[in-house]
Parts: C-alpha cells; structure tokens; sequence
C-alpha cells in the first residue's frame, strides 16, 4: 500500500497524524499486517503499541476487531478486564480481578474466548500488557498459545535480544522499534488513566441489592476498613455484565454499587482490586491494599 494511499485511508477515519509520526519501517509493517487475519502485538509499556493498532485499524481493508488483553492500561472497558469490540467500542469484557501480570491463568482464558469470539466475525488484533520479561513473558507465551496468531508483532524490544514469543517458522514475526511519537508515562500518570476508565465504568451506578446471588470464590470476609473490592456482575450463563463496588451483604442479599445490569444477576465474581469511597460520592480504584487492611 503506498504511502499516499495510507495516508487518504487514514484520514478517511478521522486520523490525519500517521503520516507525520509512523516510522518507514512500521509502514512496511502495517502493509504485512493489513491481509492478515490474527495479528498479536507485543511490547514493552509506552513502546507504541496503542500507536500502531490504530493505524493498522485505519488501514485494514475491513472492520477490524480488537481483543484487549491489557488489564492495567486499557483501550478497552475498565480496569481488571480484558475487552472485545473495536477502536471505538466495547462490545464484551471478562473480569480478570487484577491489573497485573500474576493472574496468567485468567487472562490466559479470556483470551482464547475473547480470540474465538472475535475470529468468528472476522479478522482482529490483539492488544497485550506491556510485561515482557519474567512473568510476563510467561504471559504472552500463554497469550500466543491461546490467540493461535497468524502475525505477531514485537514493538520496542532490543533487536539483539530473544523474542519475547518464540514463533513457529509459520508464523512470521515482524520486530520493530519504540514508536518516535511514544512517550514514557510515569506511575502517577499510569494511575490516573486507570481512574479515569474506572470512573467511566461506573458511570450511572446506582446502590443495588442483588439477591439469591453467588460470589466468586466466595462470601467475602467483613472488611476491616472503608476499602471495599470490586466485582463484576454476571448472568445465569457467566456472562460479565457490568463492573461495580461490593459495598456490602448479608445472609439475603449482596449490596452492590454498580450501573443497572441489562439482566438478572446470578454471579458476584470478586477481584484483587479495592475501591474506597469518595466525600462527593463515587469510588476511587486503589492502586495498592496494605496487607494489614485485608481480613484476617
């Protein structure tokens, strides 16, 4: 695709800053990429990931979908889940409980459902956490294992280092450098971006007394401070509605701060993550839970 065809495309979309910030190199890229059915995109944080699912989704010659596997930094859907719809919206989302790379199982399977979900209507890309190394790069094996990806792509990654995937000679693998237009977010940064999608999630919530439901793993302890954890609400099939605050409970109901779910709730599913309320109302997503603030 030449350049000039690129770039008509991409304004065509609403998105005129390709031209001046994409390297030659992620053109190319992007070319590969624009055919391919199952693209997985990997990297470090603040590497460009973001940068070039976007132009890839301005140029694909048809409606391509996204997986976002990213629970920390989402463009898709709240905090501590991973998300499937398109640029511009969130059509479904499972709740991993955590924005960090330990839950590797759950994310593992959120991905292989959301992948299946997604290759069902068509070709998608797939957006993963920015953990590289350790862990995570435990995690993204997992993640390629799941997604069966027919392209991978490794952003900001030192060329004189091992792939963060080992691909299988039939799965080609495009390396390319940190974005020029990418800029390092510092942690305060990081946590205001989660706020706001958290905020965004829980935007209409209303208290809610949810009965003859079941929590995930199970009835939470009493909590010994303001902090209370999140959960999502889910349906009689497990299907994740809504993400909301278990502000409390009892032997009849669960008490639920949350938008009004679209069905009945039967699935309290906890997490690993705890919200403290706000003098004016709403919920503050906690970064971090002091040991001593959790229940005995």
């Amino acid at each position: 695709m030449p350049v000039s065809t690129f770039t008509a495309s991409a304004r065509s979309k609403g998105m005129d800053w390709p031209e001046l910030h994409l390297p030659e190199d992620w053109r190319g890229a992007l070319q590969s990429a624009a055919g391919r059915k199952r693209i997985l995109v990997l990297g470090p944080t603040d590497a460009g990931k973001t940068s070039f699912i976007r132009a890839l989704a301005a140029v694909a010659p048809e409606p391509l979908g996204l997986v976002d596997l990213d629970p920390g930094q989402k463009m898709l859907g709240p905090p501590g889940t991973a998300g499937l719809g398109s640029i511009e919206h969130l059509c479904r989302f499972i709740f991993v409980g955590s924005t960090s790379a330990s839950n590797l199982g759950g994310i593992g399977r959120a991905a292989a459902a959301l992948a299946a979900d997604a290759a069902r209507a068509g070709a998608f890309v797939v957006n993963t956490a920015g953990f590289v190394v350790g862990l995570g790069a435990r995690l993204q094996a997992i993640t390629a294992k799941a997604v069966q990806p027919d392209l991978l792509v490794e952003i900001g990654v030192n060329p004189t280092v091992d792939p963060i995937v080992a691909a299988s000679g039939e799965v080609p693998l495009i390396r390319l450098g940190r974005s020029p237009a990418a800029r390092r977010k510092s942690p305060a940064a990081r946590a205001a971006l989660r706020q706001q999608a958290f905020a965004a999630a829980l935007s209409g919530a209303e208290p809610l007394r949810l009965r003859q439901v079941v929590f995930h793993p199970g009835p939470p302890l009493p909590w010994p401070t303001t902090a209370r954890p999140v959960c999502a609400l889910a349906d009689d099939d497990g299907t994740d509605m809504c993400v909301g605050v278990c502000a409390g409970f009892d032997e009849e109901a669960a008490f639920v701060d949350a938008p009004p779910p679209p069905r009945p709730v039967r699935l309290v599913r906890l997490g690993k993550m705890w919200a403290e309320p706000q003098p004016a109302g709403g919920w503050r997503l906690l970064e971090k839970l002091h040991p001593s603030w959790l229940p005995a």
